[in-house]
């Protein structure tokens, strides 16, 4: 995949973003001025190696890599070392995620926005501004990109699990209410099986000399389960009052001890416990309150948490 046209990194990266910091956002920590990453455990980089991953072309081909949670836990150790305390790395990822948003569609751009998401989860003097700086472009430009229906589903489950993981991220969501109206506007008629005016459910792809409308799999939607726990996650980080959730980027014992609703057949929803994971088979242990009990790869079944609400037309058993 050919990467998008990107700006060449400014020569003074680290004063563009110390400019960018007096645009609203935390000051930049005294002392953090950039220049060479810090050290990282088992990171041990040359010279020609540093020159080559600081390239925003590196950037973007290491993103485009994380497509799985798997990929996610190999590389963050690699994009983590990179931007440690450099607010220069911050900005050219930053222009490389906007890049993202602008060209890749629906499940292409969950890559690009988990390295986001390691971004803004790394623990270094620079985890306040960082998350000012960033979520203020990305959900500009998400705004922007809101009449593809699709990419903005993906974009907003991934802000959603940027908010679960980062008190920064969930505290800039909960001041910034204007500038994500939006969201909220968005979700709702979602949730309503309605589409914004004007909007489509695909980017336009291009073909030849041109562009052509994709064509949409209804297979590749979010199912109305689905939407009704998205919208209730993405409710409750604007609200900041996060409810309980779980997705793939969550290591998978957090699960464990949860009180989860399975859909059965014909909509009936039957609660159990989780009492276990199974590292080897990647399975759920399921104790329901009947006494049966089942082993689930849980991102195969529709379920939801008991304390949460149960979706239209289930029927609890």
């Amino acid at each position: 995949v050919r990467p998008p046209r990107l700006a060449p990194a400014p020569a003074d990266a680290d004063a563009a973003a110390a400019a960018a910091a007096d645009d609203g956002a935390p000051a930049l920590p005294d002392g953090v001025v950039g220049g060479e990453p810090e050290s990282g455990p088992g990171l041990e980089l040359g010279e020609r190696e540093q020159r080559m991953v600081d390239m925003p072309v590196f950037l973007w081909r290491l993103l485009k890599q994380i497509k799985k949670v798997l990929h996610k836990k190999t590389l963050q150790p690699l994009l983590q070392h990179l931007l440690r305390n450099r607010p220069g790395a911050t900005l050219e990822l930053l222009d490389v995620l906007c890049a993202a948003l602008k060209k890749e569609d629906h499940m292409d751009l969950k890559g690009p926005l988990r390295g986001a998401l390691m971004a803004l989860t790394l623990d270094d003097d620079l985890r306040e501004w960082r998350a000012h700086i960033m979520c203020s472009r990305l959900v500009a430009e998400m705004e922007q990109q809101a009449r593809y229906v699709l990419a903005t589903e993906a974009s907003l489950c991934m802000l959603a699990r940027m908010a679960k993981a980062s008190p920064a991220v969930a505290g800039w969501l909960r001041e910034h209410a204007e500038e994500c109206a939006w969201m909220e506007r968005f979700l709702e008629l979602r949730r309503l099986g309605q589409l914004p005016q004007g909007a489509q459910m695909l980017k336009p792809r291009r073909v030849g000399g041109g562009y052509v409308q994709g064509a949409h799999n209804h297979a590749f939607g979010m199912t109305r389960v689905q939407m009704l726990m998205q919208y209730n996650l993405m409710r409750g980080a604007l609200a900041g009052e996060l409810p309980d959730s779980y997705d793939s980027d969550d290591e998978p014992q957090a699960l464990v001890g949860k009180r989860i609703r399975v859909r059965w057949k014909a909509d009936k929803y039957y609660s159990g416990t989780v009492q276990a994971f199974n590292p080897t088979t990647l399975e759920h242990h399921v104790v329901y309150d009947d006494g049966d009990e089942r082993d689930y790869i849980i991102a195969n079944k529709t379920w939801t948490f008991v304390s949460g609400p149960l979706p239209p037309n289930a029927a609890p058993m």
